[in-house]
């Protein structure tokens, strides 16, 4: 049973009173030296040992545990027996049994021991005589006293165990409930995503799939005719027309949700397919067969997009290399994308990261999970963009 000691500092606070109380309203001979001391002896254990033990969780007997609940019974027969009327403390000596962190079988041990501790303090203590009268007294408060606490300690006992089986349910509920709005706003921002992508696909891109087409015939017709200067500007027009056209569908290329699959494997082989049908460059993806929590994946895969977004606009690439590994090195153990490209590198196109939010955004998502993420040109020509980040236990999961 879990307790607040602050509430049963004072329940024990007015038990002892009420017991010092009525030991000074006694005859000098039950004020004795060994009566006062029972009772600060009581006091002590309960402040040194008893109270430590409220709040820890309920398990096997320890010496500690076993001493939190033996002395104050010894106790307890040492007062009665100098002072049959201290039997008082029992109000307060069954309740703190019934609150040790122990189990059900060894609060009724306790139970039992206390009766019996008031039973033999009763019966040989001086003042009640040693007669058959002063024992039967002794084993008729034992008795009534015993089975009353048994009564109420095992009904309170199952109401506690009953309210704290609700309130772990009701922890788990909770969880629960959290986990689904985080997973609501997660399928929400998916399918703003995707709508926001089909309008880009169908309005912006076919916009401009048009204009790079009557260009084209426009500039041929000039050509035909002879009037180069107008040819010349028809094919800065169509340029201009082709690069906003592909950063388009790379814009819609990354805000695109990857279909639901077995995994980050199968996400980022249809990514790369779609990016080598779309731009001809072609795409080699390397994943490693470790399964991630959902979370990672996500960012993993966003973070390819974007990767692979870049080197749609900027890099003017013929090949790509995705590859994601996993390092297991205990504490150290990280999972790390990279997306490699042979174009011109970040350095020679000074535009590579500029005027856009896209690195910048995923820099700070993977950040949340404790990675990091650099953008930096290769030695040999290219660019390379790597992530890496701690490698965490989750439950295996599609990619959304």
């Amino acid at each position: 049973m879990i307790v607040q000691a602050r509430w049963w500092d004072g329940v024990m606070a007015a038990g002892l009173i009420a017991c010092a109380v009525l030991l000074a309203a006694s005859s000098p001979f039950n004020r004795s030296l060994v009566s006062w001391g029972a009772l600060i002896a009581f006091a002590l254990v309960y402040v040194l040992l008893a109270r430590r033990q409220f709040g820890c969780p309920e398990g096997p007997m320890t010496l500690r545990l076993f001493l939190s609940a033996a002395l104050p019974i010894l106790i307890l027969g040492i007062a009665v027996y100098s002072y049959p009327a201290l039997a008082t403390l029992q109000c307060v000596a069954y309740p703190l049994v019934w609150t040790l962190p122990w189990r059900l079988r060894a609060a009724i041990v306790a139970n039992g021991a206390i009766g019996a501790a008031v039973f033999l303090g009763y019966g040989l203590s001086p003042a009640t005589g040693e007669g058959l009268a002063g024992w039967l007294t002794a084993l008729g408060v034992a008795v009534l006293s015993v089975i009353f606490s048994l009564v109420i300690g095992i009904w309170i006992s199952r109401i506690v165990d009953y309210g704290t089986e609700r309130a772990r349910l009701l922890d788990q509920l909770t969880a629960a409930q959290d986990e689904l709005a985080a997973m609501h706003r997660e399928a929400g921002e998916t399918s703003e995503r995707a709508r926001l992508a089909r309008e880009l696909h169908d309005t912006v891109t076919q916009t401009l799939t048009g204009l790079v087409m009557l260009a084209e015939r426009a500039g041929t017709s000039l050509r035909a005719q002879g009037r180069t200067d107008a040819s010349a500007q028809l094919d800065l027009i169509e340029a201009t027309a082709r690069e906003a056209l592909a950063e388009a569908r790379a814009l819609v290329t990354t805000m695109t949700p990857a279909t639901p699959g077995s995994g980050l494997a199968d996400a980022l082989g249809r990514l790369a397919a779609r990016f080598e049908r779309e731009t001809g460059v072609v795409v080699e993806t390397r994943v490693c067969e470790r399964r991630l929590p959902r979370e990672q994946e996500v960012v993993l895969l966003r973070c390819a997009q974007e990767g692979l977004a870049n080197v749609r606009k900027h890099a003017r690439a013929s090949h790509v290399a995705v590859e994601i590994v996993a390092r297991e090195a205990g504490a150290e153990s990280a999972i790390s994308l990279r997306v490699i490209d042979d174009g011109v590198g970040p350095d020679a196109a000074s535009s590579f990261t500029d005027g856009g939010f896209g690195i910048a955004g995923m820099r700070e998502r993977v950040g949340m999970l404790g990675g990091r993420l650099t953008l930096a040109a290769r030695p040999g020509g290219g660019a390379e963009l790597a992530v890496t980040m701690p490698l965490v236990p989750g439950i295996a999961g599609g990619v959304a």
